[in-house]
């Protein structure tokens, strides 16, 4: 009824010539909201007084073009409909959920892999030291992760040494003591369980590594390890399905509401993490070979080499006229 009253207002108006813009704009205001303007209760007012409208929710006014601003009452005001924005965009965080990728390798000339900025860190063991030619010891363990982080690397991963429980712990808490963004490495034996839960007692992150089986994952968690590194690729070797293994490794964390990780490694093939991240594995530690494997897809250079190609071809060409102005 009152869309219908301000268009039989509007008509009135423009029949008789009398297009003032108080009345005008008061029936376009009408128009666009399909809304009344509710008065105040108890409030009193003549037409073109100025009073404290309650104007419909989501509906904000603008002056009327040729209006001026401080025209009186809602005369000169055009309705500016209000819509309800979208979610913001999401935060870098947020799109990357719980995905952590790690360099497997204790070749620094490997870590230019960080370079991409998917990669989160650098993650070595005493056998990847041995095949660098690197010293295991507390000191090149810390100029490597001083490297690490210089190149970009959020964690650096090293492993602690030694015969009994004791000695790990001692040489963990030395790792652990370069750096907060260092994670002590201890092996899933009798030793380095006891090494481990008594490490992660004292504030040291540690990951829990050389895990075989999914029961060696409920020890994990029960020491506390940050993470839980099973070796893929061995695993299979073995004569085990790893990928299998690996699933029940991620069902196991999840069903104990544990925030223990599941670090991935010994990858061979990155359709065994494709396979796995689907089944809601999130982390991975994976050779230089297999990072850039990431990387590079045939199809995908083949591509960007044509959409290359395209735009130097056109760079030099004048505008052409579409058919309408902007």
């Amino acid at each position: 009824s009152v869309l219908l009253l301000s268009i039989f207002v509007t008509e009135f108006a423009l029949c008789s010539g009398f297009v003032g813009p108080s009345l005008l704009s008061l029936s376009r205001l009408h128009l666009v909201s399909s809304k009344p303007l509710r008065q105040p209760k108890g409030a009193h007012r003549n037409f073109g007084e100025t009073w404290e409208a309650k104007y419909p929710e989501g509906i904000s006014y603008g002056a009327l073009p040729g209006v001026e601003s401080g025209s009186a009452g809602v005369a000169g005001l055009r309705p500016n409909r209000q819509f309800a924005l979208p979610e913001p965009a999401p935060s870098s965080s947020e799109l990357k959920g719980e995905s952590r990728l790690f360099v497997d390798s204790a070749e620094v000339s490997a870590w230019n892999l960080l370079d991409l900025g998917i990669f989160y860190g650098v993650t070595t063991n005493p056998v990847l030291l041995e095949r660098a030619g690197v010293g295991c010891s507390v000191e090149s363990l810390r100029e490597m992760a001083d490297a690490a982080f210089s190149l970009g690397a959020r964690e650096f991963m090293c492993q602690a040494w030694g015969q009994t429980a004791l000695q790990m712990m001692e040489t963990g808490e030395q790792l652990a003591s370069i750096d907060s963004r260092v994670v002590v490495k201890v092996p899933l034996t009798g030793p380095g369980i006891q090494a481990a839960t008594a490490l992660a007692r004292k504030g040291v992150r540690v990951c829990a590594t050389g895990c075989y089986a999914p029961h060696q994952v409920i020890t994990a968690v029960a020491a506390g390890a940050e993470y839980v590194a099973p070796y893929l690729g061995r695993m299979n070797d073995a004569g085990k399905d790893g990928v299998e293994a690996v699933a029940k490794m991620q069902q196991i964390v999840d069903g104990m509401g544990s925030r223990t990780r599941v670090l991935v490694a010994s990858v061979r093939e990155v359709e065994q993490m494709e396979e796995l991240a689907a089944r809601g594995c999130t982390t991975f530690t994976v050779s230089p070979c297999i990072g850039k494997a990431l990387v590079e897809e045939e199809q995908t250079m083949a591509a960007a080499a044509d959409f290359e190609r395209a735009a130097e071809a056109m760079k030099g060409v004048g505008k052409k006229q579409i058919g309408f102005a902007l």
